[in-house]
């Protein structure tokens, strides 16, 4: 039977700028081991492209893991490292368990308070096909939410369609087409139910 997974709050010291080097290091050698098996699982599951694992490589810079090994760090490098990993452990999605539980959740939010009539593998599948720098830079990660949420998905690629086709089109513009089609199918949906 697997232990309860450990969160921060067991290796939390408080403010890193009041801590020893000797408490500095001593957190940071226990929460990198805990934070880098964390990794490798997430890694394992497949769990790399978006969330808090991807936002854990953006704060590791070069390296793909935390630092087990302190004692070459300055104090600053030691503060650092504590931050950071404070900021990953912290994290309810730095879990399989806590990013099925969130994962699950936005599914049932998308289901009952916007009307997606899809499965969870559908949900992800448009997830991840329609977050892309490309399409978010066009109409806003709010306009991508709205658009999978609504099961209005389409709406996005008739307007990428019709960019591709007829020149380029403002990003401006590509937000208010979607708008524009949103609201009218919203109304036709309350139309139909009656």
């Amino acid at each position: 039977m697997q232990g309860r997974v450990k969160g921060w709050e067991t290796y939390d010291k408080g403010d890193p700028s009041k801590l020893t080097r000797q408490d500095l290091e001593k957190v940071v050698q226990s929460a990198a081991k805990a934070a880098n098996q964390r990794l490798r699982t997430l890694e394992k599951h497949g769990y790399t492209e978006r969330g808090v694992y991807k936002t854990a490589q953006k704060r590791l810079g070069q390296r793909t893991r935390y630092k087990e090994r302190t004692s070459k760090l300055t104090i600053n490098q030691l503060r650092r490292e504590y931050v950071i990993l404070r900021e990953f452990l912290s994290a309810k999605s730095s879990t399989i368990t806590g990013r099925n539980d969130i994962d699950q959740k936005r599914y049932e939010t998308a289901v009952n308070k916007h009307g997606f009539d899809g499965t969870i593998d559908d949900f992800y599948d448009e997830v991840e096909k329609y977050y892309t720098e490309d399409v978010e830079r066009r109409f806003s990660s709010n306009v991508v939410y709205k658009a999978i949420n609504a099961g209005m998905t389409d709406v996005i690629d008739d307007i990428i369609a019709k960019q591709k086709a007829g020149g380029k089109v403002s990003e401006g513009q590509a937000r208010i087409d979607f708008y524009r089609e949103y609201e009218k199918r919203l109304k036709e949906r309350k139309t139909n139910r009656g």
